[in-house]
């Protein structure tokens, strides 16, 4: 009984978990969530990014550390009513915005394209 219990609640958080992440998107992104710089859709690849940087510095003093993220970001926008200063964008552009202050994959698919 108690593996069942604690089956069914892994579950039900997961459930939850994924309900918040799907309601930010769909406040910053739109109803059909798209990233703000190069379109994709797919919601596996999407993610909530600080417009103007600054991301470790938010979670540290209203999280308790830098390294919190995911199911609780998403949560803690829904408790602030969903504060401005967010977009939504896949991770390739975030990482590539953090890494390059620009869009990295965007370039790499015009370099391809001049190749061809």
């Amino acid at each position: 009984m108690r593996q069942k219990g604690f089956v069914d609640n892994a579950i039900g958080m997961r459930h939850r978990n994924f309900r918040d992440r799907l309601v930010v998107l769909r406040h910053y992104g739109g109803q059909n969530p798209i990233c703000k710089c190069c379109d994709a859709t797919e919601l596996s690849f999407l993610s909530i990014d600080h417009i103007d940087g600054g991301g470790n510095t938010e979670r540290e003093a209203e999280l308790g550390g830098k390294l919190i993220c995911g199911h609780h970001m998403y949560r803690w926008l829904i408790k602030k009513g969903f504060p401005l200063g967010y977009q939504v964008l896949c991770m390739n552009c975030q990482v590539g915005r953090r890494d390059n202050a620009e869009r990295a994959h965007i370039s790499w698919k015009s370099r391809q394209a001049r190749k061809s």
